[in-house]
């Protein structure tokens, strides 16, 4: 044997050697894992025994047997049931009160019963009543002469409103709503339907007895009663408005005022109330007082326009707005229509619309152009520079 040969096998022994102990040591420490196989399955754990002092819960492996408790179910007694016999108290005293109402003249009330309102055929009135709830019941006679529209509650009581539709007599019955017998009351009102001259002449001759009823009933013709004794044009212009919006025919009964009243119509103030009310009426104004208007001197008619701008601030802005257009378009060549071109710019204006704003600034470009030397000719060609330059030209 070489020895060459002799040292490659103990160089050989000498790599090996520590191989062969260092697997030794590691079987000693841990035991060697089975093989893997596919029905290998570990056993159960060892059982692990704990000490008393432990906090240690007890092993998940042990079973617990849980027990069904059965509760007992108590029984319920339900009782037979129980026959409700109707009621036998009376019927309450409140009667429901009708959404529509109407009568006829077939059948006439008496001839000597007092009347306590007039109405012609159209009329929209109301009656007023102390105290709460007042309940319309009935008319006599019935059928399609009056037709009762509703009730609006009021500080101290009721006011019900009806619209008159054919002439006659008729008795209005009412009764007030409450429980307590004590309490218990009933009104009746006698209403005349009558045609508008019949109206008029009634109203101005002081037939109706309402105004002697102080305190339990204020009717909407007692205002137009004491039409009939207003003095002035301004004591006329002041109730109408205040009666309008509850009388929808104020407007022609103060115009009718006016006509008997003042047969010659010179004045430039009596012939600005007659058109303002003929505009609130939807009517045209008669031909007597559009006659006179043109027959206005210069310096009345610019009293008379302004009479007209006055009377115009008493009015809604849309209101006002037509009336300042309307005198505007007909009157075109009065003396002081600036004034009311002005003021008709103002108003546009306020509503704060561009298209409001384009009609304000042609008010104002009218003005500049038509009434060089005017007062307002300098606010208005400041008004309309404003309107141009914030809300027309804006890019």
């Amino acid at each position: 044997m070489s020895p060459e040969y002799k040292h490659a096998k103990f160089s050989t022994l000498l790599f090996l050697l520590p191989c062969f102990m260092l697997r030794l040591v590691s079987d000693t420490i841990e035991p060697p894992l089975p093989a893997f196989s596919s029905s290998y399955f570990p056993g159960p754990a060892p059982a692990v025994t704990f000490s008393e002092d432990t906090l240690l819960e007890p092993p998940v492996e042990q079973a617990r047997v849980e027990t069904k408790q059965t509760v007992p179910v108590e029984k319920v007694l339900i009782p037979p049931p129980v026959v409700v016999k109707p009621a036998t108290s009376p019927a309450p005293e409140i009667v429901p009160q009708n959404t529509e109402k109407s009568v006829s003249a077939t059948d006439a009330v008496e001839s000597n019963t007092e009347t306590d309102l007039y109405a012609r055929p159209g009329d929209r009135f109301s009656i007023y009543l102390n105290r709460s709830p007042w309940l319309f019941t009935a008319i006599d006679p019935a059928g399609e002469g009056i037709r009762y529209e509703g009730r609006s509650r009021e500080e101290n009581g009721d006011r019900l409103i009806f619209t008159a539709r054919d002439t006659g007599k008729y008795r209005l019955k009412f009764v007030l709503g409450t429980s307590s017998p004590d309490k218990a009351a009933s009104e009746i009102r006698t209403v005349e339907v009558v045609e508008p001259e019949v109206f008029i002449q009634k109203i101005a001759g002081g037939v109706s007895a309402s105004e002697e009823r102080t305190g339990d009933a204020q009717l909407i013709q007692n205002d137009q009663k004491e039409a009939s004794v207003w003095d002035t044009p301004e004591e006329a212009w002041e109730e109408t408005l205040k009666n309008r919006t509850e009388n929808s025919a104020a407007c022609k009964d103060a115009l009718a005022w006016f006509d008997r009243r003042y047969e010659k119509r010179e004045d430039s103030k009596l012939l600005s109330y007659m058109y303002v009310l003929n505009f609130l009426n939807q009517s045209d104004p008669p031909e007597s007082v559009v006659e006179n208007l043109f027959s206005l001197t210069s310096e009345e008619q610019r009293t008379y326009l302004e009479d007209i701008d006055r009377l115009s601030e008493y009015l809604v802005q849309n209101e006002k707005t037509a009336l300042l257009d309307s005198v505007i378009n007909t009157m075109n060549d009065f003396n002081g229509l600036d004034l009311l071109i002005f003021k008709l710019g103002n108003e546009y204006e306020r509503r704060e619309n561009v298209e409001y704003y384009r009609k304000a600034a042609a008010c104002y470009d009218q003005l500049i152009t038509d009434f060089p030397l005017s007062r307002f000719w300098d606010q208005a060609h400041y008004r309309k520079n404003y309107i141009e330059r914030h809300f027309l030209l804006v890019r």
